[in-house]
């Protein structure tokens, strides 16, 4: 009768590294063991609500992709964890289709987050989100707007931070 020696360890060889997918589901354990899980979850909901929340009469829907936008680089920051992060968009996402269905699409569709997503990696920093912000709008020499869509592009990572250290992460 043969044994099973997978687990049998050989002088000079390396143990087998744990596949992605294993690596993946037992951080997500981890996660939601700590509570972090839930509390991801709760942070993208809450990102959403105040994403929904950001109204302008002028520029309504324009600001809101900027503040949707606002609140993923805040995840990213502050979740450090992949797992996480996708637990936070995916609430996000939920609550924001859940709360207006037609921004959601629109949100779904456009093109505005990779815009800004440039212009951050080209410029090292958010400095030029507000000038993006005027271009989207279409008035791309407007500096009273583009100052204002810098001023909600931070007052928006500010909230979003605030909201996170509220949600009391474990370690």
């Amino acid at each position: 009768m043969l044994e099973d020696d997978k687990d049998m360890k050989i002088a000079g060889q390396e143990p087998e590294q744990t596949e992605p997918e294993d690596a993946a589901a037992q951080e997500t354990l981890c996660q939601k063991q700590t509570g972090n899980w839930d509390k991801a979850e709760r942070f993208g909901r809450l990102m959403a609500e105040q994403t929904i929340a950001s109204h302008d009469a002028e520029w309504d829907t324009d600001r809101r992709q900027l503040v949707a936008f606002a609140a993923m680089q805040t995840a990213e920051k502050v979740l450090g964890s992949e797992v996480l992060l996708q637990a936070a968009k995916g609430a996000f996402d939920a609550e924001l289709s859940r709360l207006d269905p037609a921004f959601y699409d629109v949100q779904c569709q456009t093109e505005d987050y990779s815009f800004y997503l440039f212009r951050i990696r080209e410029d090292g920093g958010d400095g030029g989100v507000g000038a993006t912000f005027a271009s989207l709008c279409g008035r791309a020499e407007d500096a009273a707007l583009a100052l204002r869509g810098q001023q909600w592009y931070r007052q928006a990572v500010e909230a979003f931070l605030r909201l996170a250290a509220a949600c009391g992460f474990s370690a």
